[in-house]
């Protein structure tokens, strides 16, 4: 009579998976599957396209030198006349998404060629769309307003909207830029006496270093784009490459985007990744960012 099947021994070598592999296995389980790049490249073609027939179906047309009211058709529906103001606000809107998408397409085409992509920031991607709409319509209402410039601009000249469509697609291609700027017009329109006296909570606190993204690179990679996770990030917070202070990216209080340097892949070894926010004196803890050989 046989005796009861054993189960596999959990202290047996085969029954643990070595650190570096289960490392492997829980990286690859996060990336992005070829469905999920199919969809994302699919949808990113069909917002460009979206994008690019809004734009031309809402750009002005002109009599002599005066901008005038026009009938505008969409994919195919007539939306009746629509005024000069509508116009511009859709061009704004619609440039803003374009800045916006060429920063979003280069980035997937990078994370994509490289095979670096991630299911998390596939929602990054979509949701950068209405936010750089947003922020040039922002900056728009600003520049039209005279805030930004010192003088309003009461009508609207023949050439005008080639630069708001060409200032509005900057602001949503360097989000960031905009953000600073739009923060600086509210310090200068709102500051007081007691904003010196008032610290940010955020600001006032250690940064807080959890991950990198990706944690390895190989020697002479082109993705040069390093998402730092954490917490108690700023604007002005710094990241330390081996000491040196790095101007980041800021995408939240807890998400910093970097550029490596070409110089920084250029041979195997360790960097090593610190965070420091300006106003606080203590730094993060320092993680590791191993350069790998392609031999390895």
């Amino acid at each position: 009579m046989n005796g009861p099947t054993k189960g596999p021994d959990p202290n047996s070598p085969k029954s643990k998976n070595p650190p570096a592999k289960e490392k492997q296995e829980k990286r690859k389980s996060e990336g992005a599957s070829r469905s999920d790049v199919f969809l994302l490249v699919a949808a990113l073609l069909l917002i460009f396209v979206v994008l690019i027939v809004v734009l031309l179906s809402f750009w002005p047309e002109t009599t002599g030198t005066q901008l005038t009211n026009q009938t505008v058709t969409l994919f195919g529906l007539p939306l009746g006349a629509v005024g000069l103001e509508v116009r511009l606000f859709v061009l704004v809107l619609v440039a803003g998404a374009l800045g916006s998408f060429i920063h979003v397409a280069t980035s997937a085409g990078d994370y994509i060629g490289n095979r670096k992509l991630y299911r998390s920031w596939i929602y990054w991607y979509i949701l950068r769309l209405p936010v750089g709409a947003s922020l040039a319509l922002l900056v728009y209402l600003l520049l039209r307003g005279g805030v930004i410039t010192g003088t309003g601009v009461s009508e609207v000249p023949q050439t005008a909207p080639f630069g708001i469509v060409g200032l509005s697609a900057l602001a949503g291609m360097f989000a960031k830029k905009a953000t600073n700027k739009l923060g600086e017009i509210f310090d200068m329109l709102f500051h007081t006496d007691q904003d010196d006296k008032l610290k940010d909570k955020v600001g006032a606190q250690a940064p807080v270093l959890t991950a990198l993204d990706p944690s390895s690179l190989k020697v002479g990679s082109t993705q040069l784009e390093l998402r730092i996770t954490g917490q108690h990030f700023g604007e002005d917070t710094k990241v330390l490459i081996d000491g040196e202070a790095r101007a980041a990216e800021y995408v939240s209080d807890t998400q910093l985007s970097l550029s490596l340097k070409k110089e920084d892949v250029a041979q195997a070894g360790v960097l090593k990744v610190q965070l420091e926010n300006p106003s606080v004196r203590d730094k993060s803890d320092t993680m590791e960012l191993s350069i790998e050989d392609d031999t390895e």
